[in-house]
């Protein structure tokens, strides 16, 4: 199992985060493009005529050369841009509160493995002792000891004890699928085995 660190560094190549991310940084532009609506404009225009009427037939060309300054829009320039800020605000405030709800489900995920591996190794353990049950119930129904009843308890706990493995073992693949996933990898690329 990789350190905690190695999952949580992969948390940008989450979807939901990238998305987060790339909002973020439209709302930023955003307000870069709302201030320069402030600025004085500055604009050029030609037309080249193919057609014109008489009096002005050899005039094939013209130019326009315009020059905007905002002097005066009623606060409307100053409040796209609070409008615009507040808005990249938003999207910050947003990307933060989508990397720590992904890094808790990263946190989480690591937890549960961590815990699924534990159970495993404790199903493990269970598995060894019904089958050593098991065998010394067999050698004392050979010396007659025991009843071919309580050979078949025995029998009973150690298939239990085989079905409570598989299922931690499941439990620990699927744990470790789970923190892949959370962790940032495409569906595709998780090894199932």
């Amino acid at each position: 199992l990789s350190p905690l660190e190695t999952y949580l560094a992969r948390l940008e190549s989450r979807p939901d985060v990238g998305a987060a991310h790339s909002d973020a940084e439209s709302a930023s532009q955003a307000v870069k493009a709302a201030f320069g609506d402030r600025l004085p404009e500055l604009s050029f225009s030609a037309n080249r005529y193919t057609n014109r009427p008489f009096r002005r037939e050899r005039v094939r060309w013209d130019a326009g050369l315009t020059l905007s300054l905002p002097l005066f829009a009623w606060g409307g320039a100053r409040a796209s841009v609070d409008t615009a800020r507040a808005s990249s605000e938003s999207a910050e405030l947003e990307l933060r509160s989508v990397r720590r709800q992904a890094e808790l489900e990263v946190r989480d995920a690591y937890r549960d493995l961590g815990s699924a591996r534990r159970q495993l190794e404790v199903r493990r353990r269970s598995l060894a002792l019904a089958e050593k049950d098991y065998g010394l119930q067999r050698r004392d129904e050979e010396r007659g000891l025991v009843t071919s009843l309580e050979i078949l308890e025995s029998l009973n706990r150690l298939s239990s004890a085989r079905l409570a493995l598989s299922q931690a073992d499941l439990a620990a693949r699927l744990a470790r699928v789970d923190l892949e996933l959370a962790a940032g990898a495409r569906p595709e690329d998780v090894d199932l085995k």
